[in-house]
């Protein structure tokens, strides 16, 4: 999971990184500003609230189902959560 998730982290952060530095003269009025990073704060709740979604779609039940190759393929447990459930 973790590359599907730092893979949102990096675009998230990169378009973030953009709109500072758009916004870095000081030229626009303190409203619109803060607008903008209101929206961009949601739409990263938004779209990270979206990834839980897939994250369990593509990982259930210990499968890769989707996105990882031509057909779903086990990856298993680990054998500490394997225990830990066990017992």
């Amino acid at each position: 999971m973790l590359p599907d998730v730092q893979k949102l982290q990096d675009e998230r952060y990169s378009i973030s990184q953009q709109l500072i530095q758009s916004l870095d003269d000081g030229s626009m009025p303190v409203a619109d500003a803060e607008t903008i990073f209101n929206d961009n704060a949601k739409k990263i709740v938004s779209e990270f609230w979206e990834l839980s979604d897939y994250l369990i779609m593509k990982w259930a039940d210990g499968y890769c189902n989707f996105d990882c190759g031509d057909e779903p393929r086990h990856v298993g447990y680990d054998d500490c959560w394997l225990e830990a459930i066990m017992n």
